[in-house]
């Protein structure tokens, strides 16, 4: 049975009494890592772009000062998403955890910097993007063409007030259903995440097409979970407020997640898959 919000809430706040503090921390080294890479990348070409460094390499080759600066960018893209990506998951597997034992362990969230599970919290935050993204350009790109054509066609050969207000309209318009669709399709992967948290060894494929199954018919339930934060954004805008929001908002998520899971729907077969590992 699906948990009402109010019941989800009071179990939030049961399952974080006495883990606020690690938690808060744990919220301050996922906003840092990444300010962290972005400063160290800036550091970086900014050493490049010295005459000493920059003149050396174009004196070799013309072309090799570019090569060196994406090649640069590019190590640090990698390094990056192979440190975010198991702290993203060790993050859910800390919140996860904290639904089904009192007390926690800093272990799950080392366990996804160990090389192999590294590798598969990388593949399945891009698998995740890459789907993500395809779903926003197949329904949002038919209003952005319309907005597009209307707009070089009234530059190029002029258009009527009132048909050009309409195009831009009914681009408008596309674009906002597109947007709306986007986000009701997107929340079949909302388990994704913490189906692997849960059973860190199924693959990829297996962990899309359980999260789709067990997210059937109840899109608009996860919307709203996500609104359901909404009236602590003002709170947000403080600062010091998001050390108690951000861990309770991703623990209501982690306790809407492990009652989806271990529902009847679905979690049956991935005991049946988690125990074929042991």
């Amino acid at each position: 049975m699906v948990p009402t919000f109010k019941e989800i809430g009071r179990r939030s706040r049961t399952c974080q009494k006495g883990s606020w503090g690690r938690s808060a921390a744990l919220f301050t080294l996922s906003v840092s890592l990444p300010l962290s890479f972005g400063i160290l990348n800036a550091v970086a070409q900014l050493l490049f772009e010295r005459p000493q460094v920059s003149g050396t390499l174009y004196a070799f080759w013309p072309r090799l000062p570019g090569i060196f600066s994406a090649s640069i960018a590019l190590s640090l893209a990698i390094c990056a998403l192979l440190a975010l990506a198991p702290l993203r998951m060790g993050c859910r597997a800390w919140y996860y955890g904290g639904t089904i034992r009192s007390s926690r362990s800093r272990k799950w969230v080392t366990f996804w910097y160990k090389p192999t599970q590294a590798f598969h919290a990388a593949h399945i935050s891009i698998s995740l993007a890459v789907r993500k993204l395809a779903w926003a350009l197949f329904l949002l790109l038919p209003g952005a063409l319309l907005c597009a054509g209307a707009l070089y066609i009234s530059s190029r050969e002029g258009l009527e007030t009132r048909m050009f207000a309409v195009l831009l309209g009914g681009a408008g318009l596309l674009m906002l259903c597109g947007f709306f669709a986007w986000l009701c399709v997107i929340q079949r992967y909302a388990l994704v995440p913490w189906m692997a948290v849960r059973y860190p060894k199924i693959s990829v494929k297996k962990l899309l097409v359980k999260s789709k199954a067990c997210m059937e018919g109840r899109y608009g339930y996860s919307l709203r979970m996500a609104l359901r934060m909404l009236p602590f954004a003002p709170l947000a805008m403080l600062g010091a407020p998001l050390l108690w929001i951000v861990p309770y908002a991703w623990q209501r998520r982690a306790v809407w997640a492990q009652a989806l899971i271990e529902g009847v729907r679905c979690g049956h077969f991935l005991t049946a898959i988690a125990n074929s590992y042991d």
